[in-house]
């Protein structure tokens, strides 16, 4: 029982940071980090609008998520790396980028920090969508909940009762529900963050990366996820 909460707690906690980081970029700076749809719609509206500014940073948001993830599912699927922590070294990685362009704005705050912050943001929250898809037989899509959602939907409708794996598919369909939930848990958190404390909420994104590391180096020594 022990585990299964950890279990738990660990794939909630990567919904929770990809709903936080969207959130506040957005409320920073007019774009999403880890939503590639979003930011594709975003980009038609400000070069609609002529605002190139925002523009920029959206086709910016769009590279650096897009590398970020191919690095991580290409990290993920090469049979040639056989590490038993691949999860918690793509992490660390995610929390050095964040530490590092965290830093980079903080120091100097200018236009051309905020672009590395947010590309260095979007490749970081990338990362995490290709590393992880799958953790303890559920599918997991930190910064893609509206496909999680319809296929939550869809499983539930085709639920049947005299299926003989009811139970457990009953259960794996309740978490799909609370890990959609906890994204936008983390988004509303980050809302406050952002209200009350400015840039400097950001710094709650590292230290949910550090504890996700935390319970990812714990999990896998277990060879639980």
């Amino acid at each position: 029982m022990h585990y299964k909460s950890l279990i738990s707690i660990y794939m909630l906690l990567f919904t929770f940071i990809g709903g936080f980081a969207d959130a506040s970029s957005y409320l920073i700076s007019g774009i999403f980090t880890g939503h590639l749809t979003g930011n594709l719609v975003l980009s038609t509206v400000y070069a609609v609008n002529q605002n190139y500014s925002s523009l920029y940073r959206c086709i910016i948001a769009i590279f650096g998520f897009t590398i970020g993830t191919v690095l991580g599912v290409w990290f993920r699927t090469n049979p040639k790396i056989h590490l038993v922590y691949k999860t918690s070294i793509a992490l660390l990685l995610q929390l050095v980028v964040v530490m590092c362009i965290f830093v980079i704005n903080l120091r100097f705050y200018n236009n051309i920090s905020h672009i590395i912050f947010f590309g260095g943001l979007s490749f970081a929250l990338g990362l995490q969508n290709g590393t992880i898809n799958n953790l303890h037989k559920i599918g997991i899509r930190s910064s893609y909940v509206t496909g999680m959602s319809t296929t939550l939907i869809n499983n539930y409708f085709a639920l049947h009762k005299n299926d003989p794996n009811y139970t457990d598919k009953k259960k794996e369909y309740i978490m799909q529900f609370f890990v959609i939930l906890a994204f936008v848990t983390g988004a509303l958190t980050s809302v406050i963050c952002i209200h009350f404390m400015q840039f400097i909420g950001e710094t709650i994104l590292g230290i949910l990366l550090l504890i996700s590391i935390i319970l990812s180096i714990y999990l896998q020594r277990r060879d639980l996820v």
